[in-house]
């Protein structure tokens, strides 16, 4: 087990929450929320001091990005912040405080199912480029996006991006590639454990509250079952965020370990989503799925960003692979210890 400590100043805490809490109780679009972070120096949050960032690391991003999780705030900080400026600050090209997400493309310029394409003010393009990647700052307007239908509140979308655009794009190594993967599936883990912590507090509270035939619903042994159930697989599923976040602060992701940790979080998120979302739903029935009630936000969040930065399937074979490739004597090790595992590769 890890014993690097993964909290952060109490009043980057408190002031995530205050900004969430309103913005969630005021329903607050995206624009709004944006422009808050920006005035508190939170939309670069981890941007490097020279490039006008402040400097911060994944400790405050953990912070920032779960509490907007937690709270059912759709904001691009994660696209904006930790991937599309992290990828322009790694290629040397200029960052600001604009809105940017991330458009994995393939040799033709289609990329699928991006993040807040349609209300980024630019997208950060990287293509296929012979063995390696190319990464352009691409203007909105001068790509094609289609919408695509989004299983939770953030936006999603097809993209088209002409050639024409990344004429001046910069090389990326495939170690940066590499790189930038283990970190959208890091902030994806973040953010589905939030969502799933929110989600069973939210059913906890409605099965006191709500009584049938007389009593609380809480008191029939079924209802507990269920949300025992959820509330351990978001506790499991915390712990193995938790390691993996441990590593992202000692090592920045680079370590000997990290790819297996942050596959043992892909892993244990992905599964443990499933339990919670239908446990919860189950527990408060049809009022779940309705805007009365605002389970819906977190379960559908928590399954969308599941599959993103890769599959449960993907990752797990991943471990498989790795633990085939050594002698039977090797796997417990492999597994108590942690081993050397391949992240999935990334679609050209």
């Amino acid at each position: 087990m890890s014993i690097i400590d993964t909290t952060v100043d109490k009043e980057l805490n408190d002031l995530v929450d205050s900004v969430f809490g309103q913005a969630a109780d005021s329903d607050e679009d995206f624009r709004s929320v944006w422009g808050t972070l920006t005035e508190l120096g939170l939309a670069r949050l981890t941007g490097s001091e020279e490039s006008g960032g402040s400097g911060a690391g994944w400790g405050e991003a953990a912070a920032l990005l779960s509490g907007a999780a937690g709270k059912g705030v759709p904001t691009p900080y994660v696209e904006s912040d930790l991937l599309a400026g992290w990828l322009l600050e790694q290629v040397g090209l200029p960052v600001d405080e604009s809105v940017r997400s991330v458009a994995l493309v393939d040799a033709e310029g289609r990329g699928q199912r991006v993040a807040w394409a349609r209300e980024a003010d630019s997208l950060v393009v990287v293509a296929p480029r012979g063995e390696g990647w190319a990464v352009a700052d691409v203007p909105a307007s001068a790509v094609t996006v289609t919408d695509y239908p989004a299983l939770g509140r953030e936006p999603r979308a097809n993209v088209e991006v002409p050639a024409s655009s990344l004429s001046g794009a910069k090389e990326l190594s495939a170690e940066r590639m590499a790189a930038f993967y283990l970190r959208g599936a890091l902030a994806r883990s973040l953010q589905t454990v939030a969502a799933l912590e929110t989600a069973a507090e939210l059913a906890k509270e409605y099965v006191v509250t709500r009584h049938q035939f007389g009593r609380p619903l809480a008191k029939f042994q079924s209802v507990q079952n269920l949300i025992v159930d959820a509330v351990a697989e978001a506790t499991l599923a915390r712990s193995a965020v938790d390691e993996a976040l441990s590593d992202a602060l000692e090592h920045d992701l680079a370590g000997p370990d990290s790819v297996f940790r942050v596959a043992v979080a892909k892993s244990v998120v992905g599964r443990a989503a499933s339990v919670v979302v239908r446990n919860t739903h189950q527990a408060l029935g049809a009022i779940g799925t309705t805007e009365e009630h605002s389970l819906h936000r977190f379960t559908n969040a928590a399954l969308t960003w599941r599959s993103e930065f890769g599959s449960i399937r993907s990752w797990e074979e991943a471990f498989g692979a790795a633990a085939a490739a050594g002698s039977v004597d090797d796997v417990w090790a492999f597994v108590v210890d942690a081993g050397p595992v391949t992240a999935p590769s990334v679609s050209r």
